[in-house]
């Protein structure tokens, strides 16, 4: 048995290990939901309670994975009107599904600076898509949080995505607390390195115009922690040029996190909406031109 597993192994072959930006992201509040409903003989398919959870559950979920998929597409799609090369605007990300969770990577091996801007493209649609969709979902009372690394990992044909960076985003995820999205230090690093290019090509200055605007989509939370700042005003002007211009995502969210702060007889959760309140708070000015409403 181990001689045959030892040629299983071998015919993985030799993958590329190197470094991938991988965000882990979390549905949160799916599991104590799911557990309204355990075994089949409590469905009563016409009930209002269970068609309730169908859409609570199932529905949420399918809305979340959708949401996520289309973003990126939309982004990765060539526009007729675009001025830039096709060559300035390519992304390589990939979406996997895992019940209520979702890992979104993209690799970037580079060995030879040919694959820069599109890695650095692709840091940048995640950033975008998470920091759009944040409070799109918030509004629904459906928040997410996230973790977003930079680790080793590889992509074997017989088992898919794997390695450190996995983990490395999830444990972020989970000391992200409440609905935030945390970002790794070293992906500050990375997009500082390359926000001062000085190869003066067109490729270079575009890679570090991408990377300099990446940075201002992150902030430093009072706990010292680096975050995608969803509220600010870099996500701001994507809602302003999208089809939700005309919907005041941020007053939406606030009215449900201020419902939860009421509502919610669990104070662990209900602290966890009193941080995000004071996030939203922070980020008023950006949305209405005279602050908090």
């Amino acid at each position: 048995m181990s001689v045959s597993l030892a040629s299983q192994l071998e015919n993985y072959g030799d993958p590329i290990l190197c470094n991938y930006l991988v965000a882990c992201v979390d549905l949160l509040g799916q599991s104590e939901k799911l557990l309204d409903f355990r075994h089949a003989d409590q469905i009563h398919p016409e009930s209002p309670s269970y068609q309730n959870w169908l859409k609570e559950t199932f529905g949420s979920v399918r809305l979340f994975r959708q949401a996520f998929s289309n973003f990126i597409s939309s982004i990765n799609a060539q526009r007729e009107d675009s001025r830039l090369p096709t060559q300035l605007t390519l992304t390589d990300i990939r979406i996997i599904p895992a019940s209520d969770s979702l890992i979104i990577y993209s690799s970037l091996y580079d060995p030879d600076g040919s694959r820069t801007v599109k890695n650095i493209n692709s840091i940048v649609t995640i950033l975008q898509a998470l920091g759009a969709l944040a409070p799109f979902f918030i509004a629904r009372n459906k928040p997410f949080r996230a973790g977003v690394a930079i680790g080793l990992g590889a992509e074997y044909e017989s088992i898919g995505f794997y390695g450190p960076a996995i983990p490395l985003a999830c444990e972020l995820e989970k000391e992200a607390d409440y609905p935030r999205i945390l970002i790794d230090p070293y992906i500050m690093e990375y997009l500082q390195a390359f926000s001062t290019w000085e190869d003066n090509s067109p490729s270079s200055r575009f890679g570090a115009s991408q990377a300099q605007y990446a940075i201002k989509l992150i902030f430093q939370d009072c706990d010292g922690r680096w975050a995608l700042d969803f509220l600010g005003t870099s996500i701001r002007k994507i809602y302003m040029n999208s089809i939700l211009k005309d919907k005041d995502l941020h007053m939406e969210g606030y009215t449900q996190i201020q419902r939860n702060i009421a509502y919610c007889k669990n104070l662990k959760v209900r602290s966890k909406y009193l941080l995000l309140k004071e996030y939203y708070d922070s980020r008023a000015s950006a949305w209405y031109q005279n602050g908090a409403q």
